[in-house]
């Protein structure tokens, strides 16, 4: 068993803070006339955010949970580059599969019920215990 443990060897704090804002603040970017009507308390619906800012802080979010997957384990690289990939289909067009229910149940259910759970538990048996890594 290992005994050491590299809490930040590969910045895992960094793509957890990040891996949610790339799952749903595209959707907030491209449905901005929804929410003016829907949520208008929202920052990008109310004005007080500028769709520069939204699209701002999106790709940096993007860009750092990214280059944590790049240097992560593959559990976490895995989360973050499924979670990031399913997140963009869903919300983004031409794919935007948040207009079909049942692709879009099968998205948020992977992502949400699947993927996160099951690789940040191999993420944990790799950097805790010390097994199934590379």
């Amino acid at each position: 068993m290992n005994t050491r443990i590299p809490l930040l060897r590969t910045h895992p704090l960094y793509a957890l803070l990040t891996r949610p804002l790339i799952l749903t603040r595209p959707s907030k970017v491209t449905d901005v006339a929804i929410d003016k009507i829907n949520k208008p308390y929202l920052p990008l619906a109310s004005g007080k955010l500028s769709m520069q800012g939204g699209v701002a802080i999106v790709a940096t979010s993007l860009l750092l949970s990214l280059s944590c997957a790049i240097r992560a384990d593959w559990p976490l690289r895995f989360v973050l580059l499924g979670s990031g990939l399913l997140g963009t289909l869903y919300s983004l067009p031409p794919f935007r599969l948040k207009r079909f229910p049942l692709l879009a149940a099968l998205c948020i259910t992977v992502v949400r019920g699947s993927l996160v759970n099951l690789g940040f538990l191999l993420q944990v048996l790799c950097c805790i215990i010390g097994i199934i890594c590379n």
